[in-house]
């Protein structure tokens, strides 16, 4: 298995039209009862690493609590101490 270059398939501004269609008709088709939208493959994830990069990545409380625990144990400075560390 490998990557083909789209030109291999047809004239890449062919192929990229097509390509925009498949997926309008993707996004026009009929929706599960409680999807708000379509997503194509790779887009929730590419979605959530441009909000984890703008936000920073939410962590569950009990998560934190063991990272807080861990650097404790070795002694490892708490870098979040006076600050407002978000979680899930």
């Amino acid at each position: 298995m490998g990557n083909w270059p789209e030109k291999a398939f047809a004239p890449l501004a062919e192929f990229t039209a097509r390509m925009d269609q498949l997926i309008r008709e993707a996004r026009q088709s009929p929706r599960a009862q409680d999807a708000d939208r379509i997503y194509m493959p790779g887009e929730i994830e590419f979605d959530n690493a441009a909000r984890n990069a703008a936000r920073g990545l939410a962590l569950p409380d009990v998560t934190v609590e063991d990272l807080r625990l861990w650097g404790e144990r070795l002694g490892a400075a708490w870098p979040f101490a006076g600050t407002n560390v978000r979680s899930a």
